[in-house]
């Protein structure tokens, strides 16, 4: 008797130990998360808040009202409304924690103190006491031209990433990366870093497949989140879109019975990339949350490997070319 109370004693020890120590190192993430390489789990389909114009007060809000978890935002206010977040997450009635907020850094407050401060500002306008994950927005102001003023003690991006690691290490963000790095740089910051890179987001589209940093993180199980995935980047002002008016595009899409633009989302995803679409129309944030893994008319299309190879042969496209044609 007492052999027995003691071998279903340990069992429930045994059991309550995995429970609290063993599920997060061992466990699957849940399903349509990734398990980033520091244990916190992303989403890996979100919704994109730049430059939604007049939506960015509502767009937000039926996002996350139509299941979406993973809302991207900045510091930029070129692009970017933080605060108009926060009234979504205000007004959705979800409970924060359920929510994963990402911001970024704007390169004009690189620098230790800088960029703290610039966090603080961030998490006023947000409303939060953290953010899921913080990345810094580019690595210079080289790229931004006219976007930062002119100020010879700006810091570097090394110095930025010091503040995400104390911000880290204090528990104010969750994970740490970058935005719109190549390869080279990556690996300067890797060798320097002491809290590891978690994510890199960058610009990628099937005409700019950006498969060098993709490999890169592959390697290391950093998560890839591509942006502008849609080809939004090559459309000019008032004109079409010369991704999605790819006749491989319309081709695959018609054959699948989905939209040029789900066709793309689901490549990518079926890449490895995590994606954050974005629309300011209704019509079209409920066509994007059929990605998501709680959708009742969930898209279960699934390209064959010859399909992806098609796909795959449009890296290096020039769209800027195709869009004058259209």
């Amino acid at each position: 008797m007492l052999v027995h109370f003691f071998v279903v004693a340990l069992f429930l020890f045994a059991a309550k130990l995995s429970r609290v120590g063993g599920q997060s190192d061992h466990a699957e993430p849940k399903e349509g998360n990734f398990r980033l390489r520091n244990g916190v789990e992303m989403p890996l389909v979100g919704f994109g808040t730049a430059g939604l114009g007049d939506g960015e007060q509502l767009a937000p809000l039926y996002a996350i009202l139509k299941g979406f978890r993973h809302i991207d935002t900045a510091q930029a206010t070129e692009w970017y409304n933080e605060a108009a977040i926060a009234q979504s997450v205000d007004e959705c009635g979800m409970p924060r924690e359920k929510l994963f907020l990402v911001t970024k850094v704007h390169p004009r407050y690189f620098g230790y103190e800088r960029t703290l401060r610039s966090f603080n500002h961030s998490l006023a306008a947000l409303r939060t006491s953290y953010v899921d994950l913080l990345l810094l927005h580019t690595s210079d102001c080289s790229d931004w031209t006219g976007l930062c003023e002119k100020d010879s003690s700006r810091g570097t991006f090394f110095d930025a990433w010091r503040a995400l690691e104390s911000l880290y290490h204090k528990g104010q963000v969750k994970a740490i990366g970058v935005s719109n790095f190549n390869v080279e740089q990556l690996e300067a910051l890797s060798s320097t870093a002491v809290v590891p890179i978690h994510v890199v987001q960058n610009h990628m589209d099937p005409f700019k497949q950006d498969r060098e940093v993709r490999a890169w993180c592959q390697a290391r199980g950093v998560l890839y989140t591509g942006y502008s995935t849609l080809g939004t980047q090559w459309r000019p002002p008032g004109g079409q879109n010369p991704v999605l008016n790819h006749p491989v595009i319309q081709t695959l899409a018609q054959r699948h019975g989905v939209s040029p633009a789900l066709l793309v989302l689901v490549w990518a995803r079926q890449e490895g990339v995590a994606v954050i679409p974005r629309s300011s129309e209704a019509k079209h944030i409920d066509e994007l949350a059929r990605l998501l893994p709680k959708a009742k008319d969930r898209v279960q299309v699934v390209l064959s490997e010859d399909e992806m190879k098609q796909m795959q042969a449009l890296d290096g496209v020039d769209g800027s070319n195709l869009r004058d044609e259209l």
